[in-house]
């Protein structure tokens, strides 16, 4: 191998490296703030939905969780 075949593989390699981190960053950052409103909105709901009776008597509770 020649060096400056060494230098554009290496060069190359670098560039690869920083497009892929740039690419995730933007990724994880439109993720992070998607979910992050969407967890802070549920979160204000109530967990308890309502109590029902059946024939019996018995009471069975209704939770709201987001699946």
């Amino acid at each position: 191998m020649t060096q400056t075949f060494k230098e554009v593989a290496f060069n190359y390699v670098k560039l690869a490296k920083e497009l892929d981190q740039g690419y995730e960053k933007v990724i994880f950052d439109l993720w992070r703030s998607e979910n992050t409103d969407e967890a802070i909105k549920l979160l204000k709901n109530h967990i308890l939905k309502g109590q029902v009776k059946n024939e019996e008597g018995n009471s069975t509770y209704i939770v709201q969780f987001d699946p």
